[in-house]
């Protein structure tokens, strides 16, 4: 099993990630700074995947009772070097093997009003990450990017294809860090990098205890498709298993992954679903993630 650095854990789909990576026995570092967001979510991850309350540390660093503790929450920010220096060390007995970034600001309108603060955190926060991954000899990173990056598509369903051309400072900030990873792919071999474009993703895990829960949401069936439902799990599980066990082709460039749920010739991690009928960026659907690969292959 693996043991995994996880930004932005604490959020709407970090918790959600650490739970299916939890209950698939990985062991996770998560770093997140709270803002919009605070540690209980993540209390409730540890509930769930039967390892009991998280334990106070130390004043900002929280762990499983269980040795060695298979979830580590530190509050940081990825902007700070020794923050990431201190989650990739946080851990006596591991190394990190591989990224789940997660962490950033995500909101269209805040965006345009503060569009300095979007850059600096998703976009020189990114910088950070990777730069910190390369001190640790960590080369394996998957990015939550986002199906804004396509604008005002030509015609639905979308495809992975699909132009790239973002309509507000939000989307060109998750358009930057793909360009920053394809340019990193492109100047050193050994980056093993994806990204998920997906749309808005709604709903909560079956139990209520960690995403949005309306007050009748622990009763209603979970759709295939929400965080914590079938179909989403195997997005991730597939990815990860892509990732752990080399099945994308050895090639440069940019290649989608595609969710047909068949491995295409050259082999490729299912981290794609095809989209409803009539699927927007920023309708509040969700479809599933799209995934994409940069880079050398494993």
């Amino acid at each position: 099993m693996a043991h995994l650095l996880i930004t932005g854990g604490a959020g709407f789909i970090g918790s959600h990630a650490c739970l299916t990576l939890l209950e698939a026995g990985h062991s996770l570092v998560v770093v997140d700074n709270f803002e919009g967001s605070s540690a209980e979510p993540l209390q409730q991850v540890a509930a769930l995947a039967g390892l009991g309350p998280l334990e106070r540390l130390s004043a900002a660093h929280w762990g499983t009772a269980d040795e060695p503790r298979r979830l580590l929450v530190l509050q940081g920010d990825i902007r700070s070097s020794g923050d990431l220096d201190r989650a990739f060390k946080a851990s006596s007995t591991a190394v990190v093997e591989a990224v789940l970034h997660f962490a950033g600001l995500k909101a269209v309108a805040e965006s345009v009003a503060e569009p300095l603060h979007y850059w600096d955190t998703n976009v020189a926060g990114s910088r950070c990450l990777l730069q910190a991954m390369a001190r640790h000899n960590c080369r394996t990173l998957v990015f939550s990017s986002s199906a804004t990056l396509y604008g005002l598509p030509d015609s639905v369903p979308i495809t992975e294809s699909a132009p790239v051309r973002p309509i507000n400072p939000y989307g060109h900030t998750k358009a930057a860090v793909e360009q920053m990873l394809a340019d990193l792919a492109a100047s050193q071999a050994g980056w093993r990098l994806a990204r998920l474009r997906y749309f808005n993703p709604v709903g909560a895990h079956p139990s209520g205890r960690i995403g949005e829960a309306p007050p009748r949401a622990a009763q209603q069936p979970l759709s295939p498709d929400q965080p914590g439902g079938p179909r989403a799990k195997t997005v991730l599980e597939g990815l990860w298993q892509g990732l752990a066990h080399g099945r994308w082709h050895r090639s440069q460039g940019l290649h989608p992954c595609h969710g047909s749920g068949r491995r295409p010739p050259g082999g490729c991690a299912q981290t794609a679903q095809h989209p409803p009928p009539t699927p927007h960026p920023e309708s509040g659907e969700w479809p599933g993630p799209f995934g994409a690969r940069i880079g050398a292959g494993l």
